[in-house]
């Protein structure tokens, strides 16, 4: 009877294991929007303050009431990008930790917990069509975590070796020579985790 694959695990916020504190990227984004919220309220209040004055003092006001809401604009930008500009992973003795602006240390796994990483790439199946690669890190791991979908993605797909787990964390915002760079780690202090490169299932959107 052949096996079934898992369902995949819907990528989830928040914590990645029971703190007795809210996560470090839970708390920078209530703080954004407080104060995002607080900078538009001052620009709407300052603006109309404005309409009310003449002369120097007017401009002033208006300045001051468009640069507040400049300044919340540019804050809500990490907010509305999920704060995946920048995806670090990082590699140690101990394990790996991966994170973004939003997210820090959003996930943390010990290298018990890893069953094999790899260097995975998608393959359009199409006859005639040119090769199209997409290079992602992917880590193999049962670990039970939650993970923000901007860090990594959950998905479950035939394991690249017998015995190995179908459960994999998928980092796509890591790409060039950063992921070169967590490659190399790897392959020095873990070579016995490191699977090479692997194929990933067919996904036609351009980043997945």
């Amino acid at each position: 009877m052949t096996a079934q694959p898992a369902p995949r695990r819907p990528a989830r916020r928040w914590s990645y294991a029971p703190l007795p504190v809210a996560h470090a990227g839970r708390t920078m984004v209530i703080v954004l929007w407080v104060v995002t919220v607080l900078l538009v309220t001052f620009g709407i209040i300052t603006l109309i303050a404005a309409t009310s004055m003449s002369g120097p003092r007017a401009i002033v006001a208006w300045v001051v009431g468009l640069g507040f809401l400049g300044i919340a604009l540019f804050s809500l930008d990490p907010l509305l990008t999920g704060g995946n500009k920048v995806l670090t992973v990082e590699v140690d003795e101990t394990g790996l930790r991966a994170g973004n602006a939003l997210f820090p240390d959003e996930v943390v796994l010990d290298w018990s917990q890893v069953a094999g990483l790899g260097q995975a790439r998608k393959i359009n199946p199409r006859p005639g069509v040119t090769t199209t690669l997409a290079r992602s890190l992917e880590v193999l791991t049962d670990a039970d975590i939650e993970v923000d979908e901007s860090v990594a993605e959950w998905v479950a797909e035939p394991p690249p070796r017998e015995g190995l787990t179908q459960n994999r964390l998928r980092f796509r915002g890591l790409t060039g020579a950063r992921l070169d760079e967590v490659v190399t780690q790897v392959e020095q202090l873990r070579p016995d985790l490191w699977l090479g490169e692997i194929d990933r299932s067919w996904d036609p959107r351009p980043g997945h």
